[in-house]
């Protein structure tokens, strides 16, 4: 952290900070904080600017603020200094460097954050550890979690018994920080991964099943009334989610299948260029399956397969289009016969021209076919990284476009 920058920073807000009291222009942005005896008032959209600027600075720029607090502390403590300003009381550079430093004194603790996962059972009699995540059945195992934090049991009993919990199954990660709130804005980012990632791996067309944490497809009815001049009559549909996923007997961790690996990735705190495209792919896979809208989820797929084929080829002045790229990429990757190439490369093109039609508002006709295809070969090409022989120790897609070259004119 650049402490100039920051005391610049702080001396450019005290120039818009404004007394309670002023009166709101309705068009323009605002911000109202009481902070002791202050209300203080930012209005404009360049002031607002200038204020979540400081705000950003003072939590992104130190690694280890950003990874133990919250935007909120920061965000508090300098609308406290702000305060004092207006106040009267002159904020130096020497007492921002001495909140940072108080700030870096809080005792950092290694925390283990629950949620209720959804659609799911597990009755195992040991917890099951994946990747980065625990998963608990909260009925079997409550007694692995008081012993592990013997104060925890009234909290536990009071959460976990509460009839609007919802489900038996719980899943943690662990995160380390100085505020429990911080803890948890990071395992939400590790658990929306997880939705998306076990979505994949299931792959239904059919979205008979779901898993979520916070985006659960439950099951639901939906009644409509249908009218006429001369007739009328009511129409119901049921949707979401039939059954549930039985985590003791599906292939969750199957290195067949390179579930193992992806866990692992996941796990992972610096995951190479290409296990990085790999989990985004997965991720945007995860959302299209979640999404009944078909032309969402059809360009969702073909998100992933721009996420994890697409680049710029360094030192070349013409770049191949997109289309020709992801299409030849997937052929080759995906088969050795020439034949069959022909057909992934013609089913790639057929496919990205559907999307561009929908992303420039030309159409938004997409049908299952469309939807299933796209799926199909988003989970092929994720499959065969993970697991050919031909792709082990491949750190980044440069290495894969070379591969591409050498099979190409081999």
């Amino acid at each position: 952290m650049e402490f100039k920058k920051v005391f610049q920073l702080f001396n450019k807000l005290q120039s818009v900070v404004e007394k309670g009291g002023v009166k709101r222009e309705d068009d323009e942005p605002f911000l109202r904080f009481e902070a002791g005896k202050s209300t203080l008032i930012i209005q404009g959209f360049d002031n607002v600017n200038v204020f979540n600027e400081t705000v950003d600075y003072l939590w992104k720029s130190d690694q280890d603020i950003f990874d133990t607090f919250t935007r909120v502390t920061i965000k508090n403590i300098l609308v406290d200094l702000l305060s004092s300003s207006i106040e009267g009381e002159e904020v130096t550079l020497d007492i921002i460097k001495k909140m940072i430093a108080d700030l870096k004194e809080i005792l950092e603790e290694s925390f283990e954050v629950l949620y209720p996962v959804f659609g799911v059972n597990y009755f195992k009699a040991e917890p099951l550890e994946i990747g980065p995540y625990t998963i608990y059945n909260k009925n079997i195992h409550r007694s692995v979690l008081i012993k592990k934090y013997p104060y925890s049991e009234s909290i536990l009993s009071l959460e976990l018994d509460d009839e609007y919990y919802g489900s038996d199954v719980v899943i943690s990660v662990y995160e380390n920080a100085r505020e429990l709130s911080r803890a948890n804005e990071k395992a939400c980012v590790k658990f929306r991964q997880f939705e998306d990632t076990i979505r994949f791996m299931i792959g239904d067309y059919s979205k008979r099943y779901d898993v979520g944490i916070y985006n659960f497809n439950s099951y639901r009815r939906t009644n409509s009334i249908i009218l006429s001049k001369t007739n009328a009559g009511l129409n119901n549909s049921m949707s979401g989610t039939i059954d549930s996923i039985n985590l003791h007997q599906f292939p969750i961790d199957d290195a067949e299948y390179g579930h193992d690996r992806i866990w692992r990735i996941l796990a992972k705190t610096n995951p190479t260029n290409l296990e990085k495209r790999i989990i985004t792919a997965i991720e945007w896979a995860g959302k299209a399956m979640r999404d009944e809208e078909p032309a969402r989820a059809f360009t969702q797929y073909i998100f992933g397969l721009e996420a994890l084929l697409q680049f710029q080829q360094k030192g070349v002045l013409v770049s191949p289009s997109i289309t020709y790229q992801i299409s030849e990429f997937a052929a080759f990757i995906i088969t050795d016969e020439l034949e069959s190439r022909l057909v992934i490369e013609k089913t790639v093109k057929k496919l990205y021209s559907k999307r561009s039609a929908i992303a420039h508002g030309g159409s938004s006709d997409v049908d299952v076919k469309d939807v299933n295809e796209a799926m199909y070969l988003l989970k092929q090409i994720v499959m065969i990284l993970l697991k050919d022989q031909d792709f082990k120790g491949f750190n980044s897609i440069e290495q894969i476009g070379e591969w591409v070259k050498i099979k190409k004119y081999s």
